[in-house]
């Protein structure tokens, strides 16, 4: 399913390098369509929140806030995605 290909470097740092097989390609490509499974997460944060009473609210609201930066910089990187792929597919099916 994979190969390993013997590559020459520039420096004395021993490198691996694989490649798929077509069987390896057929099988990961069947796998990429495939739905995700369920994630179980353990979301620390609700935790916290859960025991919110017990400290100041701006405790908690400074965590909120930080969760809130941490999900709109995914938001932004998974728009930077989608816009990418559309490009990408617009070029494919032009």
């Amino acid at each position: 399913m994979i190969v390993k290909i013997d590559t020459p470097t520039r420096n004395d740092r021993k490198r691996n390098v694989y490649t798929l097989t077509p069987a390896g390609q057929n099988i990961f490509e069947n796998w990429l369509i495939q739905p995700s499974e369920s994630v179980q997460l353990r979301n620390e944060l609700l935790l916290k929140l859960f025991f919110g009473n017990l400290v100041p609210i701006e405790v908690n609201i400074e965590h909120l806030e930080k969760y809130k930066k941490e999900l709109e910089s995914k938001l932004s990187s998974f728009r930077a995605i989608e816009n990418e792929l559309s490009s990408i597919n617009s070029r494919i099916f032009i």
